[in-house]
């Protein structure tokens, strides 16, 4: 997307999660914040102000005029619902990382790098979004390999 200029912009990322978050409604040792109600994490303030999402509600039913500005947001109740996060698990930064669940409310938990979840990229101190299918996701990352294979077999 950066490299193809989407939309005018070159500088998307996946959203971050503010770790520890104050306005999560779990808060565990160690400085870690899960559960819902976060809207430090980027997803969590598109959610509940971007979108007047309601919490234990489904985005697709319960939500505010900016949700039509979406097209592929995912919010059924699989593992597509799922956006990663670009924020480490600090606990285990090489193996897990953050994800948003839309499909119950807002929820952030961590979980395994090796899930199948989608994307959701955002720009930075933006909150406008573009979901983007994990097929497509895949696409990019592995791009991106290649890419840097590229580069290096250069040097």
């Amino acid at each position: 997307m950066n490299a193809a200029n989407y939309l005018g912009f070159n500088n998307w990322q996946l959203p971050t999660t503010l770790q520890p978050d104050p306005t999560c409604s779990t808060q565990l040792s160690g400085g870690v914040s899960d559960g819902s109600d976060c809207t430090g994490s980027q997803i969590g303030n598109l959610f509940y102000n971007g979108l007047g999402g309601v919490n234990f509600q489904n985005i697709a039913t319960v939500h505010n005029a900016n949700y039509n500005l979406f097209s592929n947001l995912q919010s059924s109740f699989d593992t597509f619902q799922n956006y990663w996060s670009g924020t480490a698990y600090a606990l285990d930064p090489t193996n897990e990382a953050w994800v948003s669940d839309l499909s119950q409310g807002y929820d952030q938990f961590f979980d395994f790098k090796s899930s199948n979840y989608g994307a959701l990229v955002v720009r930075p101190g933006d909150v406008a979004a573009v979901p983007v299918p994990p097929a497509v996701w895949l696409l990019a990352s592995g791009l991106l390999g290649l890419v840097g294979m590229c580069r290096q077999r250069r040097r």
